[in-house]
C-alpha cells in the first residue's frame, strides 16, 4: 500500500467515523419516517407484485391520514 493509500485509508476512516457520529444523533423528521415505511413495504412486497411506490405512498397516506 502507498503512503497516498494509506493516507486516503485513514482520512475515509475518520469521515465514516464522523458520520457515523452524526447519524447517531439524527432524529428523523416526520417525512423520513413515511418515506421509511414506504420503502420498508414496497421491499417486502412480492417480486410478482405490479404496484409502484406511489401506489405504496397513496394506500400508506389513505391508511394513517396523510396529507
Amino acid at each position: 500500500m502507498s503512503e497516498k493509500q494509506a493516507k486516503g485509508s485513514a482520512h475515509d476512516a475518520d469521515s465514516l467515523e464522523a458520520l457515523i457520529e452524526r447519524a447517531r444523533h439524527h432524529v428523523m423528521t416526520p417525512a423520513e419516517r413515511r418515506d421509511q415505511m414506504v420503502s420498508f413495504v414496497y421491499g417486502m412486497l412480492d417480486s410478482k407484485d405490479t404496484r409502484s411506490k406511489d401506489d405504496i405512498r397513496a394506500t400508506l397516506a389513505k391508511h394513517y391520514g396523510w396529507d
